[in-house]
């Protein structure tokens, strides 16, 4: 499964991360389709930022901190997730998740 990350702004302390890099502290200086976040992993989120993830259904999304607001394409029902709240995924739809503020989030399987 391939996640596409779109950070608010290009930054090299965004948080993404392949699990090599999260082994050796390297990071990407750029979000690349290959080297983005996997499930389980902590996600950081710069306020304006967001995830993309194709294939949701069955995943969990649970916010550490900050306000989260959660889109699936062609669903009119939107979801916000404030810290501490979980979200199981329940839908196939390509899912959108837009931080409201500075995020960190957790996406597991």
């Amino acid at each position: 499964m391939t996640l596409l990350a779109i950070p608010a702004a290009a930054c090299p302390t965004d948080g993404f991360a392949t699990p090599d890099q999260c082994l050796t502290g390297t990071k990407p200086r750029t979000p690349v389709d290959s080297l983005l976040p996997f499930a389980g992993v902590r996600h950081h989120l710069q306020k304006d930022g967001f995830l993309v993830v194709p294939h949701p259904l069955g995943r969990d999304l649970r916010c550490v901190v900050g306000t989260l607001w959660i889109t699936h394409d062609g669903d009119p029902k939107d979801i916000v997730l404030e810290a501490e709240e979980t979200y199981r995924v329940d839908r196939p739809a390509r899912m959108v998740i837009h931080a409201l503020e500075p995020a960190e989030f957790l996406l597991a399987r």
